[in-house]
Parts: structure tokens; sequence; C-alpha cells
């Protein structure tokens, strides 16, 4: 029984592929324009925002990645049915020449939706492979924002624990001045 693969098929897939490139490439724009913009300053909503894309990213990819196996499921198929019918045409070639010819044709035809079939799963392979270094890209800016983030943290801990000891001596240099000051007015009055 032959199975028609249908070119609505791979054009949904380089589609999908095609609007998650673009997502991935504003996403990573995004990153770009806040790194440059405001410089050391992530929020945590952004953060959010960002591994929500990536998760969306991720579940798109594997969208597409199914896509490719089934598309690479009808490539095997129409490549067995190709097979087939090479091999039927040399057992009927003595007696059927006509038929040969007919059938020539139909395995030609095959043929070529195969090649189709192979250069759409090439195309789709590349797109996963660029996707997947674009993700791989994206983690890695991830991280590099978290860690980032965790250096503003020390940093930002360490000044307000400077800021609290700064404090705690102006009040003990204020208090010593009040006490000197009353000192010295006493001192005055006797």
């Amino acid at each position: 029984m032959e199975q028609e693969t249908s070119p609505s098929n791979s054009w949904l897939v380089y589609t999908q592929c095609n609007d998650l490139m673009m997502l991935q490439a504003e996403i990573i724009s995004r990153l770009r324009y806040q790194l440059h913009e405001k410089k050391y300053v992530i929020s945590q909503v952004d953060y959010n925002e960002v591994l929500k894309q990536l998760e969306t990213e991720r579940y798109n990819h594997s969208q597409t990645k199914s896509n490719l196996i089934n598309e690479s499921e009808k490539l095997h198929f129409s490549q067995g049915e190709v097979e087939m019918l090479k091999q039927q045409l040399d057992r009927e070639k003595a007696t059927f020449e006509k038929a040969f010819g007919l059938l020539n044709s139909k395995t030609l035809e095959e043929t070529s939706k195969a090649d189709d079939l192979l250069s759409k799963c090439t195309a789709l392979e590349a797109l996963c492979n660029k996707k997947d270094e674009e993700i791989a890209h994206a983690k890695s800016m991830i991280k590099s924002l978290e860690k980032k983030m965790e250096r503003l943290k020390a940093e930002h801990k360490l000044e307000k624990e400077e800021l609290t000891v700064r404090m705690q001596q102006e009040v003990y240099m204020a208090k010593r001045q009040i006490e000197a000051e009353k000192k010295s007015l006493r001192h005055k009055h006797k």
C-alpha cells in the first residue's frame, strides 16, 4: 500500500523551523539590548520571561524534530517502494516489455519523490542543527547572566554591610561627640 507524502507537511515543518529561528533571533536581540542598555541590571521578571521563552523554544524544537522523524519515515517508506518496484521490473522484464516502460516511469516518479524528500530532510536536519546551536548559545547567555546576577547580589550585599558599618561608626562618633560636648559644658558650668 502506497503512502502519499504531502508537500504541506514539509512546508509546515519548514515554517515551524523558520518561526522558531525568528523567535530565537528576537530573544537574542532582546538579551543583547538588555546587556548593552541596562548594564548589570537584570530583573527577575525578564529572567523568568527568557526562561519561559527558552522552554517554548525547546518545545517547538522537539515538535520540529518529531516532524523530521515523520518525514524521514516517509522517505524510508518511499525508498522501500522504489526498491520493490525495481525488483518487480527485473522479474517481469522478459515477458512484459510494454509494462516495463510504464513501471519504469513510475519508478522514476517515486525516485524523484524520494529525492525531494531526502532534500527536504537534509534541509530540516541542517535547520535543526542550527537551532541546537542557537539553543546552546541561549543557554550559555543565560548562565552568563545568572553568574552576573550572583556577582551583583554579592556586591550589593557587601555594599549594604559597608553602609551598615559606616552608619554604626557615625552613630558611635555622634554619641561620643555629644558626650564630649556634655562633659565640656559641665566643666564650663562648674
